[in-house]
């Protein structure tokens, strides 16, 4: 037991010193984000002088920033908290890389002047490199963590071997008794060559505690169930929400009663017949009840109206995506149906809007809804035409394949239309 409990405090020691790690890097990182930041709105503004003063109270505020400096290119240090580096060109040293990515270097350090944490960022203006950003984040708070989380550690296993020992002791002794009782009555037999009676509790004991662990199995299994049938009644009640709400959005207009559930229908099929996983295809089923919900913010006098629209009235249906993308973010739990949502109205040559995405930089719901939507649409009676039948949609379809779709999926969605 003692080197079991030894390998997972092992274990438990390198995850918390890691974990830790992760945790001092990020603050690091925030900083020089917030530094970063800083800086190239300085710079965009033309107020240089203002630098110096910024470092200095990004460094005041935060006990384990050992420095913080802006280097043009050249290694010239333009800004940085001793002012007296001002002017300097900086020394390159060896270092041991924890991180790289595209603007963002961490690297582990030291020198003469002890151990830290380099953080570097690269400041860009107009798309031009004109320097970095140093942060440098005194490893003495990594230390300081890591001593005591290892002190609070060291003291909980100890007590739990101390437990465990104990609890041997007794459980061996608990055990052992009925056999040395029963072990006295077969050599008190032998001796007296005649029968005693021999008192067994073990198997008392044993069969309680078999009952007592059947139970509990018992009891965690039916806990189970029950959390994982009330998760599914959570995922019910909350489809059926989203499919009220939708319901509510298509019901401002009679032309577009029950569009977003056909879409969800369309797409649904589409999205299987290319290969969809059931989790993927969970998300496309309320993203598309979803993919209209930014024209709640559309007055009904222009969402209802027969002649064509003016300008002004065009732009407020055009942004509906835009609008419907700001709805979702509200809430944290909705964001992951923003990109559908926003560039369902994207097309596959670049035409399309909010943004002019073309295709394989729009997102693959987005294009799964941008077929469906549209064939729905066209199949559907408009304030300003009547529905197009099914073979003429499909005709639409392959003319704008390629321009408004995307053409591999304008093939398989018409070859799944008569699916079942």
């Amino acid at each position: 037991m003692i080197i079991a409990t030894f390998i997972f405090y092992t274990l438990v020691v390198r995850s918390m010193n890691q974990h830790i790690l992760n945790e001092v890097l990020k603050r690091g990182e925030s900083v020089t984000n917030i530094t970063a930041l800083s800086v190239n709105q300085i710079l965009l503004s033309g107020n240089f002088e203002e630098i110096d003063n910024t470092l200095l109270k990004l460094k005041n505020i935060n006990d384990d920033i050992d420095y913080i400096a802006f280097i043009d290119i050249t290694r010239k240090i333009i800004s940085h908290t001793d002012l007296n580096k001002k002017g300097q060109r900086i020394r390159l040293a060896k270092f041991n890389q924890l991180k790289k990515n595209k603007d963002l270097i961490i690297h582990e350090k030291s020198d003469i002047f002890g151990n830290y944490f380099e953080f570097i960022k690269a400041i860009n203006i107009k798309e031009r490199h004109v320097g970095n950003i140093f942060v440098g984040l005194n490893k003495s708070l990594f230390t300081s963590i890591k001593h005591k989380t290892l002190k609070r550690l060291l003291i909980g296993f100890g007590a739990i071997v101390l437990v465990g020992i104990i609890g041997i002791i007794m459980l061996y002794t608990r055990i052992t008794e009925p056999l040395k009782r029963l072990s006295m009555g077969m050599d008190k037999m032998k001796k007296e060559l005649g029968i005693n009676t021999v008192r067994i509790y073990s198997n008392y004991e044993l069969e309680r505690f078999t009952d007592e662990f059947n139970e509990i199995s018992m009891l965690i299994n039916l806990q189970k169930q029950n959390f994982i049938n009330h998760t599914r009644e959570m995922k019910e009640a909350y489809l059926s929400a989203v499919k009220v709400l939708a319901s509510a959005i298509d019901a401002r207009s009679p032309y577009t009663v029950g569009h977003s559930t056909r879409v969800s229908k369309l797409s649904m099929k589409l999205g299987e017949a290319i290969g969809l996983n059931e989790k993927e295809l969970e998300e496309l089923e309320i993203t598309c009840l979803f993919h209209d919900i930014g024209k709640i913010r559309i007055p009904d006098n222009i969402l209802n109206k027969r002649e064509k629209l003016n300008s002004s009235e065009y732009r407020e249906v055009i942004n509906h995506p835009q609008k419907g993308a700001e709805i979702l973010g509200m809430a944290l739990s909705l964001q992951k149906y923003i990109p559908a949502v926003k560039y369902h109205h994207e097309w596959y040559n670049g035409e399309g809007y909010p943004e002019g995405l073309k295709k394989d930089r729009i997102p693959l719901f987005a294009s799964i809804v941008t077929i469906a939507d549209a064939f729905d649409s066209m199949t559907s009676h408009r304030p300003y035409r009547n529905a197009l039948s099914e073979l003429e949609a499909i005709k639409e379809l392959i003319n704008f394949s390629g321009k408004q779709f995307d053409p591999y999926l304008v093939e398989v969605f018409i070859s799944i239309l008569n699916k079942p």
